[in-house]
């Protein structure tokens, strides 16, 4: 359903996730529309009942009423005639607005932030150099590049072109688009490129020598299908693609893996585990042990929601046959997120052992590949109410993480003391009051870049030193409205659950709250 109303210039949003909360925030933009929702002037922050209050009850009693009653209920059913014929009959009166000065100005300012080269780009990051794949109009496919990480933390990046995918496409006469790159640490000089034609799901794997800028002849190269690889090591391969029949899930993704040896036939690549057909798919992966040894690890998805984990020892032992899975003892619903100093952590999507949804934990390596056992769990992060934890890299240098206090950003960082077996967090100097994303990392260096952004600040890219514990701007992207007289406030509403909700409100400083202020409302449910 389409609804063409606003005549006013339109502030640059972004929705702030909630992670945890039953839904999500929404924002309210205050400004000069022509068509108003209303804004009660009594709106006040709410409290955090352990209990449904009576005031509460009261308040969803009449919400419960209300929409019994709503006049304008029928609008839910958004493809029924009555609906669509009343938003043909909101675009016929938009319609003259849309051919007014006013919008021929707005179409143009909005045009000149879409089609600005002032972008901060999206990129990887691998030992001493940031990647990037670079489209504008000439090259449209996209111009695979990196820089040296010192040019770009100085924002003035050194860029050297790697692959240009629009040449590639003309000279393979395929519509080439590029998938990304798995490159092997941690010189990342060799890698795994993916390309799908016209951007399908399938996509053919092909070896590429970053040093020399070409493809390996005779490398690790993969026809078309859906999937995935690791690498264990320059000479091998782990990969989960359509090796022929039986070989692919009801879901249609890989339910083998196999240990690729380079220069052997894919065919006679020796098969580590086989799912079953009824699962989501068996995906190749790996770890590094206590030793830093590459270990393979297997990632069985028995259903969207439900997960198996199995290491495969490569070597016999007295706990263990060589190449035989041993099935980590974690629960379905939880996520392994990577390794620090000999711990592994995951995620918990579901109570387990007494830690509840949401909680971050870690376990001994060394431990469970002696034991094939979990013993002692060390808690990385609790969630305290109305607190949930976002983006999270891990690195040699520490675990950095994006936690959300009533949806409210803050970076942290958290170490585990091995002289005291437990992990310890504390504050990160970043930017407060809106969201960060960590956008890229490497496991091996002290370097993270965390993306900040809020409703009336510029986005922007920021290096931050994981052992110095200090960010450096490194690019902003224009401010391309004043935001002197703009102000943001946080209020919170009762859902039908009983839930305070939190929600943002951005307005002109100096705006009378008394209900006829025509509003934009942007919101967004959980899932």
């Amino acid at each position: 359903m389409k609804l063409f109303f606003t005549t006013a210039p339109l502030l640059r949003l972004h929705a702030l996730p909630l992670k945890a909360l039953s839904l999500s925030a929404f924002a309210l933009v205050l400004s000069n529309c022509t068509h108003t929702l209303n804004v009660n002037s009594k709106t006040q922050p709410a409290k955090h009942p352990e209990k449904t209050s009576p005031e509460v009850v009261s308040l969803l009693t009449k919400k419960e009423n209300f929409m019994q009653n709503d006049p304008h209920i029928w609008l839910e059913e958004v493809e029924s005639e009555r609906a669509l014929d009343q938003v043909r009959m909101w675009n016929k009166k938009s319609a003259p607005k849309m051919k007014t000065p006013a919008y021929h100005d707005i179409k143009a300012a909005l045009l000149e932030v879409y089609h600005s080269d002032e972008k901060i780009p999206s990129i990887s990051y691998r030992g001493d150099y940031v990647y990037n794949l670079w489209q504008d109009e000439t090259h449209v496919r996209g111009l695979w590049r990196r820089a040296p990480l010192a040019s770009f933390i100085k924002n003035s990046p050194e860029w050297e072109s790697l692959l240009d995918i629009d040449v590639l496409a003309k000279q393979d006469g395929k519509n080439w688009v590029y998938k990304g790159a798995n490159c092997l640490a941690p010189a990342y000089e060799k890698c795994i490129l993916t390309l799908s034609i016209g951007g399908k799901d399938a996509g053919y794997r092909r070896e590429f020598d970053v040093l020399h800028k070409s493809f390996v002849e005779n490398g690790f190269n993969l026809n078309e299908s859906k999937g995935a690889v690791a690498w264990l090591d320059k000479d091998h391969l782990l990969v989960g693609i359509d090796f022929g029949e039986n070989t692919m899930t009801q879901s249609g993704y890989p339910l083998s893996t196999r240990l690729w040896k380079r220069g052997q036939n894919i065919q006679d690549a020796k098969e580590l585990m086989r799912g079953t057909a009824k699962d989501v798919a068996l995906w190749p992966n790996t770890f590094k042990a206590a030793d830093k040894q590459e270990e393979i690890l297997l990632v069985q998805s028995l259903t969207f929601y439900d997960t198996a984990y199995f290491w495969v020892p490569r070597q016999t032992t007295k706990h263990h046959e060589a190449f035989a899975p041993v099935r980590v003892p974690l629960p379905k619903k939880s996520s392994l997120i990577g390794q620090h100093k000999g711990q592994l952590l995951l995620s918990l999507q579901q109570e387990w052992r007494g830690h509840k949804t949401g909680s971050v934990l870690s376990f001994s390596i060394k431990e469970f590949m002696h034991t094939h056992n979990i013993a002692n769990l060390y808690s990385v992060f609790i969630p305290q109410e109305r607190q949930s934890l976002g983006d999270l890299s891990i690195s040699d240098y520490g675990v950095t993480a994006v936690r959300y206090d009533n949806i409210k950003a803050k970076a942290i960082a958290l170490h585990f003391r091995t002289d005291k077996n437990a992990w310890h967090e504390h504050n990160l100097p970043m930017p407060e009051n809106g969201n960060l994303n960590i956008v890229a990392s490497d496991e091996n260096a002290n370097t993270v870049f965390i993306r900040s952004e809020n409703f009336l600040t510029p986005d922007t890219l920021w290096a931050l030193d994981i052992k110095k514990k200090k960010p450096q701007a490194v690019q902003s992207l224009p401010a391309w409205f004043n935001a002197s007289h703009m102000q943001v406030q946080q209020f919170e509403t009762p859902s039908s659950d009983g839930v305070s909700i939190p929600y943002f409100i951005v307005h002109n400083k100096n705006i009378t709250l008394d209900g006829n202020n025509p509003t934009l409302l942007y919101g967004y449910g959980g899932f």
